[in-house]
């Protein structure tokens, strides 16, 4: 089975000011090193872009060969997450292996040893699991196929909110995989947001991961399957008018994210939770305070 590799480029680079894709970084824009990476490890390599305006600003940097995926026109979701559905839905030949634009120290070691190691455990999808407790959801590979309902579903498409975690939650046999299990350095998983982040990382000292330096190693897990049964659930559930048994799904939801101490996903099913809220329903304050502590505990607020 062959395997596409698509760097995830919609992003409006609000944060950065211009498009932070053609950056620099060591004299080659961000994004080619990206597509370097994958196409290290990837028989074709694809960038997903909102628009074809977007795709000829962006064609002077893309290598010969790459594919162009656009965002289907009247789409409401942008960003990671609408390249991850427009691919999705125009995609059924090839395993995918998602990565974001913004990513340029991601090596193609890393990348091949994510795709092995989700091969092996037999996971529809699996994402890197940070010491942390944070999963990179736009650092994923998806078995062919895997993720056809979130594009299909009707309950999945009228949820008030869609996140690019939508995808790991979503699939029957999502796995996490330690990073400390795929190597690499302290910058192998940064993001670039601002311009500060790419003079800050140029700064930092490459010293490499793994147990000598971050603990005892960490095995890679199979999500219980409870965990995308109440995904699903609660969105058929808003889909039936039934806003009561999604906040009970989405409880459900964030204690199996709990109990594995992913604080990331956990925070996402909270959040979703308090979106679906019902006119009139007060929030159970034990599950505010705890939605704030995690809120609190990411840089950027958790987004996603």
């Amino acid at each position: 089975m062959t395997t596409l590799g698509v760097a995830l480029a919609g992003g409006r680079s609000q944060r950065f000011g211009k498009d932070k894709l053609a950056a620099l970084l060591d004299g080659t824009p961000l994004l080619a090193h990206v597509l370097r990476h994958l196409k290290e490890v990837t028989a074709t390599v694809a960038v997903s872009v909102e628009s074809e305006e977007h795709a000829e600003r962006l064609r002077p940097i893309l290598p010969s060969g790459t594919r162009i995926i656009l965002d289907p026109p009247g789409r409401s979701e942008t960003g990671p997450l609408g390249g991850i559905l427009a691919t999705l839905a125009v995609e059924r030949t090839s395993d995918l292996l998602f990565v974001a634009g913004d990513m340029p120290w991601l090596e193609g070691k890393v990348l091949a040893a994510l795709e092995a190691t989700t091969r092996a455990a037999g996971f529809d999808a699996a994402c890197p699991w940070g010491r942390d407790g944070r999963v990179e959801p736009l650092v994923l590979w998806v078995r062919k196929g895997a993720g056809r309902r979130l594009v299909e579903s009707p309950a999945a498409a009228a949820f008030p909110r869609r996140r690019s975690t939508d995808l790991i939650r979503s699939v029957s046999h999502p796995g996490i995989v330690p990073t400390e299990q795929l190597g690499g350095t302290p910058l192998t998983f940064a993001n670039v947001n601002t311009r500060e982040d790419l003079e800050r990382s140029r700064k930092i000292a490459s010293m490499p991961m793994g147990p000598s330096a971050t603990g005892e190693p960490r095995q890679t897990c199979s999500v219980p399957p409870d965990a995308p049964r109440a995904f699903w659930e609660a969105r058929e559930a808003v889909a039936r008018g039934r806003p009561e048994e999604a906040l009970d799904s989405l409880g459900r939801e964030a204690e199996v994210y709990r109990d594995f101490g992913i604080p990331l996903l956990e925070y996402h099913c909270l959040t979703d939770a308090y979106g679906v809220m019902p006119e009139g329903h007060r929030e159970d304050p034990e599950r505010r305070a705890r939605r704030a502590r995690l809120k609190a505990g990411f840089p950027d607020g958790g987004r996603g």
